[in-house]
């Protein structure tokens, strides 16, 4: 094929030139070769605002008048092909009434866009519903989604019913980047099932979920409703709950949790989580939960790696905790490695790491943590059965030390001060004398205690005897 040639219209001859509307008309046109040109644009339809530019309304294929804004975005939506295409929102303000259904099973590869912050969709007073959606009748899906650069605004104090800003179901491969959802009278987004068809395979990146009345994130209503969720630099903030997983396989990486009123990150029968480079700040309760409760045999794994837990629960000082583990089952591969822990202010969390019930069941490692400003750093109901978890080489939560102490002559005993952070047992401490024992034939340790354990002689040594001891509680 031939390649494309342009002529100014001065350098051409009248019987060269054609109008407009001529050309408009004439859908066939030929290149320099003279091989035919297809000049139908690809399946992108553009919708303006009541209150776009005019040039930009000059170019859209739809136009909305402020009034009912969906019915215009719904029919870009539905004149596209089965095979997919793109809507694209250009800048104002949608008023929304009713909801915009995104998908309903029959298409897949839907992209809807925006402008960024400047295209805007808000629900009007006492619409009363979601303002997008998609649904799909068993045992159809929506393949392929992807919501792009804009904002909704919810309205929530002119709400009377329980609605979501984007109610997902049935979504395999969805793509939320860059989306603002706020001031939701429920749930900012809400991903679920549709009769059994799992959603799945879910990224959600840069965008901000912030002051709506239930959740900011909820995946799930029942375990298993939601398969694997990427989030990916997101802020979820002044919510009732930051992201309330229910039984989903979330990987966070650089997201920010904050000022939700309960917890920051919720995760209910979780299997293979991972919170990497996150925040979990200023709770109004507990910053992260991880409840393990149900029957179902799962891989609980949960991976906290380098996270920042600062000044949770601030509803009450000294009574809520920065992590909040429930593990009534086994949870296996849980690894708890370099995370601060610690307030910035003076409110602060009453356990940095708090194990409700079961500790025995917790199977994996905390380690090389920081732990400051609370009333304990690590703490479980019964601490003697948290044999599954290795917990060592962290600053603020001693499990490692060693010294020396002199048993004096004169006496068969001395109380040695090991500045653990819990308690040793038998087997935790190591004594060896480190110059000639004099009279004494034999020692040995009891009396472990939160503070102290004692060494014992057989006998007055009839001189100072030096000890080295080493304490290691795995």
């Amino acid at each position: 094929m031939g390649k494309i040639t342009h002529k100014d219209a001065a350098d051409m001859s009248t019987a060269h030139r054609v109008s407009e509307a001529e050309w408009k008309a004439d859908t066939t046109h030929l290149d320099s070769q003279g091989n035919a040109l297809e000049l139908a644009r690809t399946a992108t339809l553009i919708v303006a605002a009541s209150d776009s530019s005019a040039k930009s309304k000059a170019g859209a294929d739809y136009v909305c008048d402020g009034i009912a804004d969906q019915v215009d975005i719904q029919a870009a939506i539905d004149a596209l092909p089965a095979v997919g295409g793109r809507v694209i929102l250009l800048e104002g303000q949608f008023n929304i009434s009713a909801t915009i259904v995104l998908g309903d099973g029959t298409q897949d590869q839907v992209t809807f866009e925006g402008q960024g912050n400047s295209t805007l969709l808000l629900l009007v007073d006492n619409a009363d519903c979601h303002v997008i959606e998609t649904t799909a009748t068993s045992p159809a899906h929506n393949i392929d989604f992807r919501l792009k650069n804009f904002l909704i605004g919810g309205n929530k104090a002119n709400q009377t019913v329980a609605v979501n800003g984007i109610e997902l179901k049935a979504v395999t491969k969805l793509f939320i980047d860059n989306v603002t959802v706020g001031s939701c009278k429920q749930h900012g987004i809400r991903i679920l099932d549709n009769a059994g068809q799992v959603s799945t395979s879910i990224k959600i990146h840069h965008c901000h979920l912030t002051g709506n009345g239930a959740d900011g994130l909820r995946l799930g209503d029942a375990v298993g409703d939601v398969g694997d969720v990427d989030l990916l630099d997101d802020w979820f903030g002044t919510n009732n709950y930051g992201v309330y997983s229910n039984g989903c396989r979330v990987n966070a990486v650089g997201c920010w949790f904050d000022l939700n009123a309960v917890f920051n990150v919720y995760l209910y029968q979780p299997y293979g989580c991972s919170f990497v480079g996150c925040t979990i700040d200023h709770s109004g309760q507990h910053g992260f939960g991880y409840v393990n409760i149900s029957g179902l045999t799962r891989e609980h794994t949960l991976i906290l790696v380098g996270n920042f837990f600062t000044s949770n629960g601030t509803d009450t000082d000294d009574t809520y905790y920065d992590l909040y583990f429930d593990p009534f089952n086994i949870c296996h591969g849980v690894q708890v490695i370099g995370n601060v822990f610690g307030s910035i202010e003076d409110n602060k969390s009453k356990y940095n790491i708090y194990i409700e019930r079961n500790p025995g069941n917790l199977h994996g490692i905390i380690a090389n943590n920081y732990f400051a400003d609370a009333q304990t750093n690590v703490c479980n109901e019964t601490p003697t059965t948290m044999t599954n978890m290795q917990i060592r080489d962290n600053q603020g939560y001693i499990t490692e030390n060693s010294g020396t102490a002199t048993l004096v002559n004169g006496t068969t005993s001395i109380a040695v001060n090991h500045g653990l952070a819990v308690t040793p047992v038998a087997g935790d401490i190591v004594v060896t004398p480190i110059e000639a024992w004099g009279a004494m034939t034999q020692f040995y340790i009891d009396t472990y205690t939160s503070t102290q354990f004692t060494i014992h002689a057989d006998q007055d040594p009839g001189q100072d005897v030096d000890f080295a001891w080493k304490a290691v509680v795995l």
